[in-house]
């Protein structure tokens, strides 16, 4: 035992000489007298031990920054069109898949056989290549979109809390006369802290959002100057045809049109390629497990089983994608609805507003500055709820357009 603390001993010098963290003082260590009681992992305390409060001290002087993603004032302005072509050309994935069926292309000389799965590989690959530019499409309208939404509750909390401010100064003026409020001054600030909280949150949510966009449209990080989404904020009632929708997806999905291609060109010279095009798809997230099968068939198998299989994959793949579709499209319709209740939701408000207003003019009159404020207070939070369900009715359509296959399609030159 003795021995062991030697060597530990040992250790612990030559690591501390190593570092540069010799001096004349006396070395302090993990076990000296002022840390002996602290706790070390693999410790067992027969009860919970007390959790310590926050040290705030650092507080005292720190100074929020300013409110606004943008130090100059100026904004580059960026299009939902704009994004989704963007995304489509930028994926650097897409991009890499693309280049190597170039490659693939490129290659000559070869025999009958090694041709013809080179061929099939070059066509997978230009089929992935597709699906991944589809879903950055995907993925940058919807974060265009969410950042648009987090644009305008930047504007819903700054005039909520001029409101509560306002409010907050009359219930002090109130007070300091003797008049009792039936809401004091301290459910006020409360609300002022929360609206606070609330603005910090959401300079973290507009932060990321612009950076995500950046990176998923190959923005330069260098340039400072933030996004502005120029979104359409009207909301149309177009009719959806599902049957049609489903039709235009299976149709047009480039997931589904790989797996055709594989089946349509299966033979004994291209059974390799195929089944190399097949792994990959395996090797992807959420990739079908049915087409492990495939994988693992054996030599003696004959192409006749292997394109069973790949049928039955694909009979899966189109029904899953059909029911995608339909799930999307019912989506829009539901989000629609939720639009439908916040407009009648803003107009209830608007009503019972435009009364309180008519009411205070009269002699005698009950209705005080404060029950006006209050109710223009419900007024602006039922439109920040209009602006957030819109963006959920527009980010559905992305998900149908996701769900058909359809915004490679929008980008010209990205078939």
């Amino acid at each position: 035992m003795r021995r062991v603390r030697m060597v530990y001993a040992g250790i612990m010098a030559l690591t501390s000489l190593l570092a540069g963290c010799v001096s004349s003082e006396p070395a302090r260590h993990a076990c000296s007298p002022s840390q002996q009681q602290s706790l070390h992992a693999g410790d067992i305390v027969s009860s919970r031990p007390a959790l310590p409060p926050p040290d705030l001290t650092a507080l005292v002087s720190y100074q929020a920054p300013a409110e606004g993603r943008s130090t100059s004032g100026s904004y580059r302005v960026l299009k939902p069109h704009d994004a989704q072509c963007a995304a489509v050309e930028h994926c650097p994935l897409a991009n890499a898949l693309t280049y190597e069926s170039q490659i693939a292309g490129s290659q000559s000389g070869l025999c009958h056989r090694s041709q013809r799965s080179t061929d099939v590989r070059k066509q997978a690959l230009a089929y992935r290549a597709a699906d991944r530019r589809h879903q950055a499409a995907a993925q940058a309208l919807e974060v265009f979109y969410l950042l648009a939404e987090a644009e305008a509750n930047r504007d819903f909390l700054a005039r909520s809390k001029t409101q509560i401010d306002a409010m907050l100064d009359e219930v002090q003026d109130l007070e300091s006369r003797g008049i009792r409020v039936e809401k004091g001054a301290n459910e006020f600030r409360r609300q002022q802290l929360e609206l606070l909280d609330r603005q910090a949150e959401l300079q973290l949510s507009l932060a990321k959002a612009d950076s995500s966009l950046r990176q998923l449209i190959g923005s330069s990080f260098e340039d400072p100057t933030p996004i502005w989404p120029e979104a359409d904020w009207k909301v149309t009632i177009d009719p959806i045809d599902v049957s049609q929708a489903v039709s235009d997806g299976l149709y047009r999905r480039s997931d589904l049109n790989l797996l055709r291609m594989l089946i349509q060109c299966l033979d004994e010279d291209s059974a390799e390629g195929v089944t190399s095009s097949l792994a990959a798809i395996t090797g992807a997230a959420g990739a079908p497990p049915a087409a492990i099968c495939l994988l693992h068939a054996k030599a003696k198998d004959d192409l006749g089983t292997r394109r069973r299989q790949l049928n039955d994959l694909l009979n899966r793949q189109e029904l899953a994608a059909a029911e995608e579709i339909r799930q999307a499209a019912l989506t829009i319709e539901i989000r629609l609805q939720q639009v439908a209740v916040a407009k009648r939701t803003i107009e209830h408000f608007q009503d019972q507003l435009q009364t309180q207003r008519l009411l205070r003019e009269r002699p005698n009159s009950t209705v005080t500055a404060l029950d006006i404020a209050a109710t223009d207070l419900k007024l602006l939070e039922a439109q920040r709820e209009m602006v957030h369900h819109v963006m959920a009715w527009r980010i559905a359509q992305v998900k149908l357009k996701e769900a058909q296959g359809l915004l490679v399609f929008e980008c010209c030159g990205c078939q």
